[in-house]
């Protein structure tokens, strides 16, 4: 709509249509803008506002509605997605820090095999740090087999933990009865830890 009547809170696409609405083309017949989208997150929608409003300088815009959007299954997954892809920080003994690791797939993938040679190498009496791995901060660690396995376990454990959160949001079971909660996105109903 390009012209607005605020009197009649009438839209029109012309002056045209709006003088044959109006008989006369009226001087309060105003050519409103729309301002600038807001940003959102993933739980909300945005919509233009139906009708204009007049600004403290005599403008008229069009603003936006923004609601919160009914959670689903789908928004869930996103969510569970960005949590393991972020990934988590856990404990080592025998390192000071906690070592922060990424869970995209192809990391999972070198978790995995960098725990079957930790294993391989424990079977065989085997526990000199030999085995490197660099985390998601760029710093490399040279670990024992017992920390190795120790390590990408937690990783592994983690990506299960946040997989069960989000079936039970979505299937309305565990922790979720009611279901998924409008405050999904909270940290509150994730696996805790420091988040990477």
């Amino acid at each position: 709509m390009r012209y607005y009547h605020p009197k009649t809170q009438q839209k029109f696409r012309s002056t045209a249509e709006a003088q044959a609405a109006l008989k006369v083309l009226s001087p309060e017949l105003v050519e409103p803008t729309v301002a600038a989208r807001p940003a959102i997150d993933v739980s909300d929608a945005v919509t233009l506002a139906d009708l204009p409003t007049q600004q403290p300088d005599g403008s008229w815009v069009y603003g936006w509605n923004v609601t919160a959007k009914k959670p689903t299954d789908a928004l869930v997954n996103a969510e569970r997605l960005r949590r393991i892809e972020a990934g988590n920080a856990f404990t080592v003994a025998g390192v000071k820090d906690p070592i922060p690791l990424q869970g995209r797939p192809f990391d999972m993938t070198v978790y995995q095999t960098k725990r079957q040679f930790a294993k391989e190498a424990e079977a065989v009496g085997n526990n000199d740090p030999i085995h490197l791995l660099r985390d998601a901060a760029d710093m490399n660690y040279m670990l024992t087999a017992a920390q190795m396995i120790s390590l990408t376990s937690q990783a592994v454990q983690y990506v299960e933990q946040v997989m069960a959160t989000s079936w039970n949001m979505k299937d309305a079971t565990g922790d979720f009865p009611d279901g998924i909660p409008a405050d999904f996105t909270d940290d509150k109903h994730w696996p805790q830890g420091k988040t990477v």
